[in-house]
């Protein structure tokens, strides 16, 4: 502690941990010295401020079980630069369960600045109103119990409060988003609006003020409405701000807001819990102040984050019910102006048309020789003289060329599906073009553009010049081009050209030049900075005695079809080297392994795996997502891609069967080759994922080989359901359970009855049945929630469980599913929480099997699941005829998977 005393400038960091870490730890909570020290600190800090003024600012701070973060939010409060003189902290302690009424009660007794006031659990808004109502100071800042403010931001706030107090009611200041110890400004509202210290107008400008980082009048104050669900701080500042139309704003001050303090899995925005307060909220202020541009520009600001999240239409809700919720939000969105919509700053310019689209604006298309153009009440919104073409990747194998991109543009939604041309030594060939493109999604999880994929082949050994254009109407447009990380062509780090398989692939004046001169000084491969020179230059001297193959499987997945593809390639001496890039350093290497290709398991990200990885021939990779194959950040990645001219094979990790079109088409996706085992999977990815029949590789995936289907099922049932994320928090890069979530939700309240079924319990007494209920891993944490002691015939089942030794499989819509389908035993799908499904609480809210199409029938209460697995008792543990038929003609002709993949990458 004498250290920090001595410390020039004061470091409130290092402070806060310290007495954070010592409070509480005496008989009467405090450590006398401690007090002292704190005192001398804060007057220290503050002695030799030349502090001006006698406003007095009020900072009301609610708090609720905070014990972990409210040392941190006094104590920022406690050092600011204004003097404590002239603050007044109300800490409002909501109820709290834990420490927090004590620690604040301690501080209390330090600062005589403090007030707390202890009142029973009446959530935020109520608390604040509480401090509001006990508030006495000039000024009322905002603070919450986790979050804390730079050392200047009460003297600069009241400074500007006072210069200008006449003409503003509010004042704001900058929000900095905090995690892992990280601080970043980067809310838009910072970047394109609130640049400069001074006063806006909210009708002219869009401020969109909703969040609680605001210093405000107590002569002017009204209360939090306590009985709003959400948006209560938006609400709290429109109605702030109504008086005058302005706010200011003070560069030089920070509010911190703690990112780290909760989870991520926060669903009160889903329009499942809140679409009808959303709507019944803006309808009546457009009702009250129907012109008011602040308020419009407050409902276009609302409507930009949930189409990025894909929290704007209320998809829980089927046939007219939802037809009528969604005119109801058009209704309500077409009441702003227009030139609100085109010129929004949070609004990304794809979604804006995407909404124009949406709310059935009359816009007007004209197509000349010249440009296509839109037009909006005669004003002109669009003009495209040329098309864009996203390159996202570019290969060449042998001799020949893949190229795959994106056609985007906004035009799209208002003209015929247009025609893509490759001239090819100028001779003209028509692409084939996809309108199930995943860009279609762009920078938002709904689909909000009409962009078209397209896939190009071609043999190059007689080509030198590649030029794309783009028809419409029967005009031909030129195109330009943006190109993607893995593109190896990259002007934003001056690459206009790569050498690949002994030819030199250039990019210029729009053109495509392919040579096989190896040199051209006329050409530049890119300037590749100095701390990439070393790994480049070490993989171009590598010493191989032939091709290099990398199997890969995820992290903290033990054994799966990378392994197994591994160990069978291994064993053949044919000339390939083979290594397994192994992401479970914490773990012994399975037993499965032969001794002899343990040496060949490579850490991954190491110096070695980035060499191997230059050089690779094939990728061979349960899992596809980019962190999984590649040990490059994304910035580093455009520096190298050149040398990745590999084919990525991906084994996959199972049947995709959800609706993944944002992830997995094969324009997004970094496979060449993928490997299905079932005729719906061929069907699925040539027709919604843009996947090449001749790049499907039709052996079955390699766990299927460990499937045994001549053990005779047992006695026994599994209960498998999947995992729900708004369900449980992940805090720290943990998954952490939240029971009041879970205990309180569908999912657990339906399988909870199913358990504690008499009539189930029953069921499997009379004929010797037993359920091994097995959870998700990430739903571990909520096993002992399940009381099975009174139910001796159910129980939660291993970590590892053996599909095989089960006469019947119970899931929702887990991947499970397709293990019993192989081994053709009966299934019933349970959703206990179908509406929360079609609501998109799971990571997709449809499938592209749908239960209908499934193998078995559908439930969604215990009682329906109970009736099933009777019928199917009664019918001697077999499924009904044409499930079983659908199970039996789904798979193909599966021998000996990890062989036949060997052959078909060494053909």
């Amino acid at each position: 502690m004498r250290k920090l005393l001595k410390l020039k400038n004061f470091d409130l960091k290092s402070f806060t941990k310290y007495i954070a870490s010592n409070i509480g730890k005496h008989k009467n909570g405090t450590d006398v010295k401690n007090v002292k020290a704190m005192k001398e600190i804060t007057k220290s800090n503050q002695k030799d401020q030349n502090i001006q003024g006698t406003s007095v600012v009020s900072v009301v701070m609610p708090a609720y079980n905070a014990e972990k973060t409210i040392s941190d939010s006094i104590l920022s409060v406690a050092n600011q630069t204004i003097g404590i003189k002239r603050i007044e902290l109300i800490i409002i302690n909501d109820g709290s369960t834990d420490r927090t009424q004590s620690i604040a009660e301690q501080y209390a007794k330090i600062f005589s600045f403090i007030k707390v006031i202890n009142k029973s659990n009446g959530g935020v808004s109520q608390a604040r109103n509480h401090g509001l109502k006990c508030a006495t100071g000039d000024y009322v800042l905002f603070l919450d119990c986790d979050d804390t403010i730079s050392m200047n931001t009460l003297k600069n706030v009241v400074d500007f409060f006072d210069m200008h107090r006449d003409k503003i009611d509010v004042v704001t200041y900058p929000l900095y988003y905090v995690r892992n110890g990280k601080a970043v400004c980067n809310h838009w509202r910072y970047k394109k609006v609130l640049t400069k210290t001074r006063i806006y107008d909210t009708n002219k400008e869009s401020v969109c003020q909703t969040t609680i980082n605001i210093c405000i009048k107590r002569d002017t104050i009204h209360y939090f409405d306590e009985n709003l669900v959400v948006q209560e701080d938006q609400d709290f500042n429109y109605k702030s701000l109504l008086r005058l139309g302005k706010i200011g704003y003070v560069k030089d001050a920070a509010y911190y807001y703690n990112k780290d303090s909760g989870g991520i899995s926060s669903t009160k925005n889903n329009p499942y819990y809140m679409f009808d307060d959303f709507c019944s909220y803006y309808e009546r202020l457009l009702n009250e102040t129907p012109r008011d541009r602040n308020l419009q520009s407050l409902i276009i600001y609302n409507v930009a984050w949930r189409i990025k999240t894909d929290e704007l239409l209320p998809y829980y809700l089927t046939g007219n019910e939802y037809i009528d919720a969604v005119k109801r939000l058009i209704n309500i969105i077409n009441k702003v102006d227009d030139d609100i919509i085109l010129n929004h700053p949070s609004l990304d310019k794809f979604h804006v048309f995407y909404l124009l689209k949406l709310l059935n604006k009359k816009v007007t298309t004209v197509v000349d020789n010249k440009s296509v153009s839109l037009y909006l009440n005669n004003k002109l919104i669009l003009q495209e003289k040329s098309i864009e073409i996203v390159v996202n990747k570019i290969k060449i194998i042998d001799n020949q060329l893949r190229f795959i991109g994106v056609l985007k543009s906004n035009i799209f939604h208002w003209v015929d599906q247009p025609i893509l041309l490759a001239a090819c030594n100028s001779e003209e060939v028509s692409v084939g073009l996809s309108a199930q493109c995943s860009e279609s999604h762009y920078k938002s999880k709904m689909k909000v553009g009409n962009f078209y994929a397209f896939y190009f082949d071609l043999n190059i050994s007689d080509i030198s010049e590649l030029k794309f254009f783009v028809e419409i109407n029967n005009i031909k447009y030129p195109v330009r081009y943006f190109f993607n990380i893995f593109s190896s062509i990259r002007p934003q780090i001056k690459r206009n050209s790569f050498i690949s398989n002994g030819y030199l692939f250039a990019f210029e004046n729009d053109s495509f030049l392919i040579s096989k001169q190896m040199q051209d000084s006329k050409y530049n491969c890119g300037k590749v900075p100095i701390e990439h020179l070393h790994l480049r230059s070490h993989a171009d001297n590598v010493v191989t005695s032939g091709n290099i193959w990398l199997y890969y499987d995820a992290k903290n997945v033990y054994i799966d079809n990378g392994l197994l593809q591994f160990i069978h390639d291994a064993s053949v001496d044919d000339g390939v080297e083979r290594y397994f890039i192994w992401k479970n350093e914490m773990q012994d290497i399975p037993d499965i392994v032969p001794e002899n290709l343990r040496v060949r398991f490579i850490s991954f990200g190491s110096f070695l795996h980035k060499v191997l990885l230059l050089n690779a021939a094939k990728i061979i990779t349960a899992f596809i997502e980019y962190d999984n194959i590649y040990p490059f950040s994304t910035k580093e990645i455009p520096y190298y891609t050149d040398k990745f001219q590999f084919e990525v094979i991906y084994l996959q990790h199972g049947v995709l069967h959800a609706s993944m079109l944002r992830k997995y088409t094969a324009e997004k996706m970094l496979f060449d080759k993928i490997v299905v085992s079932s005729y719906f999977e061929i069907d699925n990815f040539t027709t919604k994922y843009n996947v090449r029949e001749n790049d499907i590789i039709k052996s079955g995936m390699p766990r299927l080989s460990l499937i045994d289907k001549n053990i005779k099922p047992s006695n026994r049932i599994l209960f498998a359901p999947s995992w729900r994320a708004h369900l449980i928090d992940f805090v720290d890069g943990v998954w952490r359970g939240n029971p009041n979530k879970f205990l309180s939700s569908n999912y657990f309240e339906k399988i909870n009855a199913m358990f504690s079924s008499e009539r189930l319990n029953k069921v499997l007494e009379e004929n010797d049945l037993y359920i091994d209920f097995k959870l998700h891993p990430i739903f571990s944490v909520y096993k002992d929630y399940f009381n099975l002691d009174n139910y001796s015939r159910i129980s939660i089942a291993e970590n590892n469980v053996k599909n095989e030794e089960y006469c019947l499989f119970i899931t929702d819509f887990s991947s499970f599913v397709f293990d019993f389908a192989y081994l053709v035993r009966p299934i019933i799908y349970f959703v206990p929480d179908m509406v929360e499904f079609r609501a998109g609480f799971a990571s997709y809210r449809e499938l592209d099997l749908p239960f209908e199409k499934g193998f078995g029938n559908l439930t969604e209460t215990h009682e329906e699941c109970i009736d099933e697995i009777i019928k199917i008792i009664e019918n001697k543990m077999v499924s009904e005829k044409k499930f079983k038929e659908r199970m039996e003609q789904f798979f193909l002709n599966i021998k000996e998977p990890t062989e036949d993949i060997y052959q078909y990458l060494t053909k």
